[in-house]
């Protein structure tokens, strides 16, 4: 079974349960004995981000499987290799466990957006324009995609704003004092390019410099229309706070 790890939890003294999703956008847990052992042999099955094809038993009935060996497909160990590459890595390492559920599929593509969303995190330098796009990814499979077109309470074309608590972009005559990216014509127009694109555009968005602000937006909108709150999300912002400082 090939898949993607994202999770893993500490079960009993020595060993881990560890979350990845299929090739069919389903979440599937493995429990990988002894791996918290000194110089475990199994310990090289459970790092985060990897992607493996597991050996087990039934895959076509549980959902828990027992470990029986397995073989690395890929690596993503360059992403260490700096802070906001981590930092990044956690959010969509955790969005993946928000968006997949035991027994319920509720995403289209979750595998090969995350896989994609790993292999340039691993190899380029755009780790927000990375992050922007799987939020996006993640809004649009939630049903709270932003509206990005027109003014969401009179349809005008004159954007000067984006509320989220309305849903998108909003013109001059509906501006609220709250609502965020007022007047910041290029930071408006990265939100909506990157609503508007997926990872096969990614070429043609290198250009832009993605700033936190349009980040936040995301989050906001995952927080307050999907319920969905990154715990990850403390330590971008800190990351990226502390380069730009």
């Amino acid at each position: 079974m090939k898949l993607i790890l994202f999770k893993q939890v500490d079960y009993r003294d020595n060993d881990l349960i560890v979350n990845g999703i299929n090739e069919n956008n389903q979440r599937i847990s493995f429990l990988i004995k002894g791996a918290k052992k000194p110089n475990s042999k199994s310990a090289a099955y459970c790092i985060l981000g990897n992607e493996y094809n597991y050996i087990c038993d039934q895959e076509d009935i549980i959902k828990m499987h027992k470990f029986k060996g397995g073989e690395l497909l890929k690596s993503h160990h360059h992403i260490l290799d700096s802070l906001l590459k981590i930092a990044c890595f956690n959010c969509l390492l955790e969005l993946t466990d928000k968006l997949c559920k035991e027994d319920e599929i509720i995403t289209d593509g979750l595998y090969k957006n995350l896989a994609k969303a790993l292999d340039l995190l691993e190899k380029d330098a755009h780790e927000l324009l990375v992050l922007a796009l799987f939020m996006a990814y993640a809004c649009e499979q939630l049903g709270i995609k932003p509206a990005v077109d027109k003014c969401v309470e009179c349809d005008s074309d004159k954007i000067v704003a984006l509320s989220v608590e309305k849903g998108g972009f909003i013109c001059q005559n509906h501006h609220e004092s709250n609502d965020q990216l007022y007047k910041n014509i290029e930071l408006l127009k990265q939100f909506r390019y990157i609503n508007k694109a997926s990872f096969d555009n990614y070429e043609q968005l290198c250009y832009l410099d993605v700033s936190l602000l349009v980040i936040n937006c995301f989050n906001n909108f995952l927080n307050i229309h999907g319920a969905i709150n990154l715990n990850s999300y403390e330590f971008l912002t800190t990351i990226v706070k502390s380069a730009i400082n």
